[in-house]
């Protein structure tokens, strides 16, 4: 059985929009997590400060979401250097 990639934006007939050219080859882009981190971060310098502040402040912290964090893909790249999702 072969399952597919779901987040496949590569297409073997996609047109570089830079170039022109149509012959693309597929790059896997993984897991991209660096804005949840850094908000992550930046919520728990917060949570440890909160102590300063008034109860309102603290009860207002929310633990950021996993949302953030970019899932893998596989892109197209063509042979200028040019990488895109083809939708």
């Amino acid at each position: 059985m072969s399952e597919t990639f779901e987040r496949n934006f590569y297409k073997v007939s996609a047109v570089c929009p830079k170039c022109g050219s149509n012959n693309p080859t597929p790059k896997y882009v993984p897991t991209d997590s660096t804005r949840y981190f850094q908000v992550y971060d930046a919520y728990n310098r917060a949570k440890s400060y909160a102590y300063l502040f008034n109860e309102s402040f603290i009860s207002e912290l929310r633990e950021p979401s996993i949302d953030l964090i970019v899932p893998d893909r596989v892109d197209c790249l063509c042979q200028c250097g040019y990488q895109w999702s083809e939708k």
